[in-house]
């Protein structure tokens, strides 16, 4: 038998496969620097009016930064995560808590000293003088080793925290709250001591440094595997491994004001009694190249010169005339000076050609440079992958699988943290610091970066700053929008939320923060203001909010710190904080700005996250399409608290034959049940996601739920509304749930259903959900000239997602001829977040798949939806291929129309009804359910109500519905009606027959029953 013939490559074929990947991963990293970069260039040269020196070497640095991170993602991908994943996992099944623990602890340490910000962090004392901030230029210069070890155990204990945190549940928020506690009562402390004082921005920026592409995913390996065992024994699912990124940049800021405190009460620093450090003190801010100066520079006149001012005897421009001595007086407002010593001088003329001649620094020894990198790379992956396969190995006694690339993952790792060190030192540091440097300029007189004459100040005092401000502001919030990590976690946010907290609002959130906090930090060196002052009054505030805030919405509230201090952004804000520190007189640091940055995006989240779900008002109800024999295992985890409520129809659904000779015959019709609840959007996540949990809806022909929005409530004092609850608003699921979907109703006569359910299906969607209803309207008060009324009606729902919906609803307008008086009526409503389902046909053959899961196979492999869009068929316009007359509501326009929902009770109905009409409901479509809640007053604890309700709705203008509301509310609490609900929800587009009208865009009232 024939050996499987090997193939081989050249070079030239293999960087032929590998381009585009090297390619997409370059980018990604270019996206991520690209912005911050340019924008740093731009304010330098066109609003500082400064050059850019050592241009040649800082693009090197950069391009090698991009090429250092591209290296080291792809390591962290096949190297550290995959060995982080596989300990994850095993780990919390297989070994005690002692040891668990003791693994947790080791891996924040080795992980924090993998950190490339780190080593920034450990240069950072180049620009303190020692006779300013003694405590603090001896933690970075001599004691930069035990700075950065107490950074590592910081984060040991605080991954170890974590873990306990997820094995026993405790929420975030009765950590953090203490924590933040004692952090901010230390700080007050060290800020009333001038030594200590110094210290405080270090401290907190240690918290921004640790959370960085090597710790984050390394914890939330660890983290998530630990939830995964929890949530195996009592389904929790714990906190998905949110929080922990929270408790890592806390416990550092911890440790460091102890060793700090330490060394104050051993008086071990610069100028202290028992001080055990270098005793030569050099230092960068000593460097002329930083330190600021108040004198003029001034060139030497020239004979020539001199020779045209005795010509003319002007001075000319650029020149400046200086009296000494003699006796000045004012005179008419005149300053005559007599017998005074005159000097001219010429100023220094500024020359851009010149200055920018200085494309490299002759002082930077790049192989010193490289080899350094390469040294603190060294020290940082080996050991701590080392010690990740020992446990797996020797702990867990795992072997790794046989084609496992973790091997070349370390390499890639090593490569590209040295890459990385490398460019920080060429490209980064010494653009951040001389923008840091050149930024007071704008409001002081300094010596700019890398210069050797004194500039400024372009604007004035508080104007300068403003600017200053300005930009620190612009700066972060386009930092942090380029950051990946924050569109990873929007995704996650937007996917836990069930679509109530959009990715595009939590990223603007954050990144509005961000830019706040850094503007802040800039804010404060300007004005030379203790970092106290700043500190305090925002984490009090963001205290506050946590304790209101739901448990799980304070998890992410708080990780959205962590995700923004990047390996881009850190190193740049931080040289460029120490650069402004040593620019502005009296500033002793640079310290603090990553600690206000951090502070920012928390504080802004947790607003608009309570804003958005602590709104009374906002409601959404929530819709469960199941089969009967599900019912009964969902609907009491939905009713287990007291207060929460349900109605419960009953409906059947639709299924087409495939054998051609049955599919003459009428649909199946399968029994379904159909629940509707108006729940607070604070509690729409947890109950969607108990829901597809209970229901098992992520399997094929299991169902449906959905969510959609109201636009707003009247409740009634006794109505049963749903509690707002601890732990609503944000929760796990391993489902993906859709978004863009559209739910399309039509009320048709019963004798035209099986048309517009076939039409339906064969346009590609599920077989809709159909269920009875009557309609009702003003013909019901004209005697018997209503029996020319049709009163019974099945309303049909289809759900469908946005791309295929006009198709759709095209389909089934066409086939109910909604162009002919009386045959009903059609609308849609938009769908927040939803899951379904439903099936189509039933097939006789075992191979068979319905249009419903072609679909979906064709989604999954192409990884989206877009393909629809060449397959979707409009038909007409505004409905004219089909005779329809129908209303498109454009963006602008979107809530023209609504749908005005009642309930109340059946008895009840008749009552609500005349109500609504006398208000100017145009006619009514009512349904009847059985109500069903749990007692929520004490003596009801545990009990059922189970009473029959009606579903009054109509759909009208947006304006008029608003009316009704307000004369029915009125009206209801004069007769004494406490237990009814009206609802308002966004119509988008609807379909019937409108006599003599064929332009359809400003319908006054339109009736659900035709």
């Amino acid at each position: 038998m024939m050996d499987n013939p090997r193939f081989k490559l050249g070079a030239r074929d293999t960087l032929r496969i590998l381009w585009p990947y090297v390619k997409r991963n370059f980018m990604n990293q270019v996206e991520g620097i690209w912005f911050i970069v340019a924008y740093l260039i731009i304010f330098q040269l066109l609003i500082l009016q400064l050059p850019i020196v050592y241009a040649a070497m800082i693009a090197i640095g950069i391009f090698v930064v991009a090429v250092g991170l591209m290296f080291f993602m792809e390591g962290l991908r096949l190297g550290l995560m995959p060995l982080g994943e596989e300990i994850g996992s095993i780990l919390p099944k297989n070994s005690r808590m002692p040891v668990i623990l003791l693994f947790a602890f080791l891996l924040g340490v080795g992980a924090t000293f993998a950190e490339p910000a780190i080593a920034v962090l450990k240069a950072a004392g180049a620009g303190v003088k020692p006779d300013q901030a003694p405590l603090l230029y001896s933690l970075l210069n001599d004691f930069s080793g035990q700075l950065v070890g107490s950074v590592g155990v910081g984060v040991g204990l605080a991954v170890m925290i974590g873990v306990l945190r997820f094995f026993f549940a405790w929420p975030l928020k009765y950590l953090a709250i203490p924590v933040v506690g004692l952090l901010l009562a230390l700080s007050f402390y060290f800020s009333r001591v001038p030594v200590l004082a110094d210290v405080l921005g270090l401290a907190w920026d240690c918290g921004a440094v640790t959370t960085g592409p090597v710790t984050v995913p390394l914890v939330l390996a660890l983290g998530i595997g630990v939830c995964r065992v929890v949530s195996s024994g009592n389904g929790s699912g714990g906190h998905s491994g949110f929080g922990i990124v929270t408790l890592a940049s806390l416990f550092p800021i911890l440790a460091v004001l102890c060793l700090s405190l330490l060394h104050y009460a051993q008086q071990d620093y610069w100028g202290a009694a028992n001080y055990t450090g270098s005793t030569e003190i050099e230092t960068a801010a000593q460097n002329n190249n930083s330190t600021p100066t108040l004198e003029k520079s001034l060139e030497p006149i020239d004979s020539d010169e001199y020779a045209e001012y005795l010509r003319s005897g002007k001075l000319p421009q650029g020149y400046v005339l200086e009296f000494h001595g003699g006796s000045a007086e004012l005179d008419n407002g005149v300053i005559t000076v007599e017998r005074p010593d005159l000097t001219i001088k010429k100023l220094y003329q500024r020359d851009f050609e010149v200055l920018s001649d200085q494309t490299w620094d002759e002082q930077s020894n790049f192989s010193d440079k490289l080899s350094a990198a390469g040294m603190d790379a060294l020290r940082a992956i080996i050991p701590l992958c080392l010690f990740l396969y020992i446990v797996l190995r020797l702990v867990l006694r795992q072997r790794l699988a046989p084609r496992n690339d973790v091997g070349i993952g370390v390499l890639f790792a090593f490569a590209g943290m040295t890459l990385f060190g490398l460019g920080i030192a060429l490209g980064l540091t010494p653009l951040g610091g001389q923008l840091g440097s050149n930024v007071p300029v704008a409001f002081a007189e300094i010596l700019p970066w890398g210069l050797d004459h004194v500039e400024g100040p372009l604007f004035s005092d508080h104007w300068g700053k403003f600017v200053a401000i300005g930009f620190a502001f612009f700066l972060g919030y386009g930092a942090t929008l380029a950051e990946p990590a924050l569109n990873a976690l929007g995704d996650t946010v937007e996917r836990i939320t069930v679509g109530a907290f959009r990715k595009k609002l939590l990223m603007q959130s954050v990144a509005v923060g961000v830019g706040f906090g850094i503007a802040a930090g800039i804010f404060k060196m300007a004005y030379n203001l203790p970092l106290i002052w700043m500190l305090i009054p925002p984490y009090l505030l963001v205290l506050v909010l946590t304790w209101i805030s739901p448990h799980s919405f304070v998890n992410f509230s708080w990780d959205s710190a962590g995700v923004t201090t990047g390996p881009i952004t850190v190193p740049l804000v931080l040289a460029m904080g120490l650069g402004v520190g040593a620019n502005v007189p009296g500033v002793a640091d640079g310290f603090g700005i990553l600690a206000l940055a951090s502070v920012g995006p928390i504080l802004t989240v947790l607003t608009v996250g309570n804003l958005m779900f602590a709104n009374g008002d906002k409601f959404s109800i929530v819709t469960a399409i199941l089969p009967n024999a599900n019912t009964n295992s969902v609907l009491p985890v939905v009713l287990e608290d007291p207060g929460t409520s349900a109605l419960v129809w009953k409906a059947r659904g639709t299924l087409l034959q495939d054998h051609w000779w049955k599919r003459w015959l009428p649909p199946i019709s399968p029994a379904k049940t159909m629940l509707q609840m108006l729940v607070p959007d604070a509690d729409v996540a947890r109950l969607v996601s108990t829901i597809v949990e209970t229901g098992r809806l992520h399997q094929q022909a299991t169902g449906a739920v959905f969510s959609t929005p109201c636009d707003s409530v009247y409740l009634g004092s006794e109505f049963h509304v749903w509690p707002g609850r601890e732990g609503a608003g944000v929760t796990s699921s391993q489902h993906s749930l859709t978004e863009d979907l559209s739910i399309i109703l039509a009320i048709v006569g019963h004798n035209n259903a099986d048309r517009v359910s076939k039409a339906a299906i064969n346009s590609g969607t599920h077989g809709p959900v159909v269920y009875y209803c009557e309609g009702r309207g003003l013909r019901d008060r004209l005697g018997w000239l209503r029996i020319t009324k049709e009163h019974e009606k099945e309303v049909m729902m289809v759900i469908t997602e946005e791309s295929d919906a006009d198709g759709v609803f095209e389909a089934m307008a066409k086939a109910g001829d909604l162009h002919l008086p009386g045959r009903g009526f059609m609308y849609r409503l938009k769908i927040d977040r939803g899951m379904f389902n439903l099936p189509s046909r039933i097939s006789h053959h075992h191979y068979d798949a319905n249009m419903q899961q072609i679909i979906n196979a064709i989604d999954h492999l192409s990884g989206h939806t877009h393909w629809r869009d060449q397959s979707v068929f409009n038909i007409g316009g505004q409905g004219r291929g089909v005779g329809v007359d129908v209303l498109r509501t454009e963006t602008t326009q979107a809530k023209e129309q609504v749908c005005l929902s009642a309930w109340a009770k059946r008895e009840q109905c008749s009552m609500v009804m005349d109500m609504l009409l006398d208000a100017g409901a145009p006619g009514l479509n009512i349904a009847y359910a059985r109500f069903n809640a749990a007692g929520a007053d004490a003596y009801l604890a545990g009990a059922r109500i189970n009473e029959e309700y009606g579903m009054l709705q109509c759909v009208t203008g947006a304006n008029v519905a608003r009316e009704i509301c307000n004369l029915v509310e009125r009206d209801a609490e004069q007769r004494g009606l406490k237990d009814m609900c009206i609802t308002l929800r966004e119509v988008p587009r609807i379909a019937t027959y409108i006599p003599g009208r064929k332009d359809f865009r400003e319908p006054a009232n339109i009736a659900l029953a035709s």
